[in-house]
């Protein structure tokens, strides 16, 4: 019986040092990708907004948000824009320390999502191609070092956010506050771009997949 219980519980041990793993070689591999922007310095139009609007009064920032966005093209992300500005005033107009955080938010995404996979029941080489393909390859992957805040960075944070948030709810028999959690994430993704709108139902019914999964 003790064998049995020490066996049933190893797994649950090792997924610290599972995740310390995986989180180290995510930065390895995101420096090894994207290492080359650390030393970059603006590009016209990154220099032309960034370093414009950081020389910018807030009450600016709301008026260029409501002119722009709302009244000239019909659009409601007002977590994009403050995201974009919040990231200005925290770090300046430095290019370096800018791709240095942008990067830094697709590792954390990557391992969030990676966290929900194993947490469905996903095994480990099945995780790591999900965030591999879903993430890091492909054209999507220049939100990881592009500096001019794509939506796209912290949406996909958010919706990373939302989706560990949903597969711990899963794991819980009754309501807890990660099903809050997760709620929020989603609506401020929405309010980053509105094509993270589109995917509330799928994740919505995350929780039964993830329950179902693991059941088996």
């Amino acid at each position: 019986m003790s064998g049995d219980v020490a066996n049933s519980r190893s797994p649950a041990r090792r997924l610290p040092i599972e995740y310390a793993v995986v989180l180290a070689g995510l930065v390895g591999l995101f420096c090894l990708l994207f290492g080359a922007t650390f030393h970059a310095g603006f590009s016209v139009m990154e220099e032309y907004r960034i370093v414009n609007d950081s020389q910018r009064p807030l009450r600016w920032w709301l008026a260029i948000m409501i002119d722009e966005d709302i009244l000239a093209f019909g659009r409601v992300r007002p977590v994009y824009f403050f995201f974009h500005f919040g990231e200005i005033l925290l770090l300046g107009a430095s290019p370096h320390a800018l791709h240095l955080a942008t990067t830094g938010l697709g590792v954390l995404t990557c391992f969030l999502f990676y966290g929900s996979a194993r947490g469905a029941a996903a095994d480990i080489l099945s995780a790591l191609v999900f965030i591999l393909l879903f993430a890091v390859t492909g054209d999507q992957s220049t939100i990881w070092y592009r500096i001019f805040s794509p939506a796209e960075t912290f949406g996909m944070l958010l919706t990373a956010v939302a989706v560990w948030a949903l597969v711990r709810t899963a794991a819980r028999a009754e309501p807890s506050s990660w099903n809050a959690a997760a709620l929020v994430a989603m609506a401020l993704a929405g309010l980053t771009k509105e094509s993270f709108i589109l995917i509330i139902p799928a994740l919505l019914l995350l929780p039964r997949r993830s329950y179902s999964a693991g059941a088996r």
